[in-house]
């Protein structure tokens, strides 16, 4: 504290404590100049505030070509008995790893909390939480585990580096090095985001399951030969599934069609467009009553001539 003048004339002050004052002395070895802005937040905030503040710093810091060898190389699990015959873990993994296990318990022990008759405190539904998830009786995460937020000029780049003004990290954690978000993002869900820092301009999410429109259009099968289309549409009729197939019109129409009718006098189904897809269109045909009744007891023909 010696070699930073402003830290150690606000602790001879007493204006921090030792615990804070030692926060801000680490946080300075690793970040220089970074007393300043931290003084002020021990000042007006509580000390975890400060804590995840200084920690955030000394991240970012590191953060670069070697920061997930640091990482990797930071990983440990240890396991001891107390006196009181209890078992304590105690471990470090990498953020990517640890995040979605942290995610997990903290969902499971929140819907143990929720099933408790007499409330404790949340530390130990976490601890009853982690028998629950290893045996795999604990139903664990909902569907985002962890979020990964990557600057699209990085992929752009091939995932070699993050330049001034990007960023590659999870939220509430810290940064991670590119070509771990590349391996995450290969059996991901990805979103793609306009965002200035502060506002949400436009977002599109793209999923791994097939639309039904899309997978609907798929089952139509191959187009009819343009050259006989009319021929080919008349011959398909409705299948089992009471899907057929008709050439897609281009043009819309302006209002709703009347019925026709067919070489028998009965009135044709009406349709219903479900979907549509380059050069087609899948229809539906509803149950025409009045054509079923007249089909069943057929009016007979007056001759024209006689």
């Amino acid at each position: 504290m010696a070699n930073t003048p402003p830290l150690a004339e606000a602790l001879r002050r007493a204006e921090l404590s030792k615990d804070q004052a030692h926060e801000i002395a680490k946080t300075e070895s690793v970040a220089p100049g970074s007393t300043g802005p931290l003084l002020e937040i021990a000042r007006n905030s509580r000390f975890h505030v400060l804590k995840d503040e200084a920690r955030k710093l000394r991240i970012e810091t590191q953060a670069g070509p070697g920061l997930a060898e640091l990482q990797h190389a930071s990983r440990f699990f240890h396991h001891r008995v107390t006196d009181k015959g209890t078992v304590r873990f105690e471990g470090e993994l990498e953020p990517h790893i640890g995040m979605p296990i942290a995610s997990r318990l903290e969902s499971e022990a929140r819907r143990l909390a929720r099933k408790a008759r007499n409330a404790e405190p949340f530390d130990r539904y976490m601890a009853d939480a982690l028998p629950e998830l290893l045996s795999g009786t604990g139903k664990g995460a909902g569907k985002t585990e962890m979020v990964v937020l990557v600057s699209y000029e990085i992929p752009e780049r091939g995932w070699t580096h993050v330049e001034d003004g990007e960023f590659c990290k999870i939220p509430g954690v810290g940064p991670i090095d590119p070509q771990v978000a590349r391996r995450i993002a290969g059996d991901a869900f990805l979103s793609g985001m306009f965002f200035d820092g502060r506002d949400l301009r436009q977002m599109k999410r793209w999923g791994r399951s097939m639309p039904a429109a899309i997978k609907t259009s798929l089952n139509l099968g191959e187009p009819p030969n343009s050259a006989a289309s009319d021929a080919s549409t008349a011959a398909t009729g409705s299948g089992s599934n009471g899907i057929t197939r008709s050439p897609m019109r281009r043009e819309a129409p302006s209002r709703p069609r009347t019925p026709s009718r067919d070489a028998g006098g009965a009135i044709a189904g009406r349709r219903r467009r479900i979907t549509r897809q380059e050069g087609f269109a899948g229809v539906v045909r509803l149950p025409n009553w009045e054509a079923s009744r007249r089909s069943r007891s057929p009016t007979p023909r007056r001759d024209p001539w006689g």
